[in-house]
């Protein structure tokens, strides 16, 4: 009897200790993997897609960030029907095809090609884009099979736009 009231004794001091732990009182809580605060991406998969209208746009579903701003001048070239970049990139002169956030789409608006961004706006031909995003090497193994039109490879490469990242 006496062995079974330490036994019984032991029992409630565990159930005691435990219940104080996992209690709210002041301790932080611990985050699971996916319930943390910080996104890492590795895509393991580019998802770029390629939208074969007047003026033809290439659109990414990618988890990036704007990690360094990028900008140029938006022009049509009529020739392949394709929008590119100009701009200026320590220094250097680039022409570089843009490619658009997902849901971007294709405009004509009197006579000026560009596209339509969710949450910013029209940017036309002449009109310069600043926005968060990377540039891409032509040569980048995430466009070699991606099925981008040839005529719309710019010899510079690619400028990359982040979505929510568009500034005036």
């Amino acid at each position: 009897m006496k062995s079974l009231k330490v036994i019984l004794f032991a029992s409630a001091g565990v159930l005691a200790i435990s219940a104080c732990s996992n209690s709210d009182g002041g301790a932080e809580p611990v985050k699971s993997a996916t319930e943390s605060t910080e996104q890492v991406s590795i895509p393991s998969d580019e998802k770029l897609s390629f939208v074969d209208s007047d003026p033809k746009i290439i659109v990414h579903d990618l988890a990036v960030s704007p990690g360094m701003a990028v900008s140029g001048r938006l022009a049509y070239e009529a020739d392949s029907k394709c929008l590119v970049v100009n701009g200026k990139r320590a220094e250097e002169a680039f022409t570089a095809t843009p490619i658009w956030p997902k849901d971007v789409e294709p405009v004509l608006n009197e006579g000026k090609r560009g596209v339509r961004v969710p949450g910013f706006g029209t940017v036309l031909e002449g009109d310069t884009v600043h926005a968060g995003g990377s540039y891409w090497k032509a040569d980048d193994k995430r466009v070699r099979a991606s099925g981008i039109d040839p005529a719309c490879r710019a010899e510079s490469g690619f400028i990359v736009f982040n979505a929510d990242s568009f500034t005036k």
